[in-house]
């Protein structure tokens, strides 16, 4: 009753072993007469998608929040936050105008640093915000601190006054 139809596929066998941050692959192919491959194992792969926590322990060590200082640079430590995946890659950090800032997702600085130090900043009302990012890509919360007051150094006048 017609041609002879092909032998349905070989079966193929794969599992997926998914646990809450890993995963494992597991591979064992056959032909069509059902020889079939040892089974390969491979993993497992972590798969880390939770964004590491904000810095700690963030402070100037060269001004104080609220107090008005005429130096013009501005220095910033704080502790390496938790990140229970991938570890920390690095930092992105910026001083601003303002008390509220979205991390810019660009690094400033690589895993291990502790602090950073501005360039000259003009007078007024500065906040500092840091946020980090581990090594899979994930950015952590944003932590700020400020203001810094920063004013312009008093001029001098020298001036004799004569009767």
């Amino acid at each position: 009753a017609g041609p002879p139809r092909p032998a349905a596929p070989p079966p193929t066998a794969s599992a997926t072993v998914v646990g809450a941050d890993r995963s494992s692959f597991r591979l064992r192919t056959c032909g069509v007469t059902s020889n079939c491959t040892a089974t390969v194992h491979e993993g497992p792969f972590w798969i880390d998608t939770a964004a590491p926590a904000g810095v700690s322990a963030l402070a100037s060590t060269s001004h104080v929040v609220g107090v008005a200082s005429e130096a013009d640079s501005i220095t910033m430590s704080w502790s390496e936050p938790a990140d229970g995946g991938s570890g920390i890659d690095g930092y992105s950090w910026a001083l601003t105008g303002n008390s509220s800032w979205t991390c810019e997702t660009t690094k400033e600085a690589e895993e291990g640093a502790t602090g950073a130090t501005s360039g000259a900043l003009a007078a007024g009302f500065w906040f500092f915000h840091v946020c980090a990012r581990d090594n899979a890509g994930n950015w952590g919360a944003v932590v700020t601190a400020g203001p810094f007051l920063i004013t312009q150094a008093p001029g001098r006048v020298a001036a004799r006054i004569t009767p």
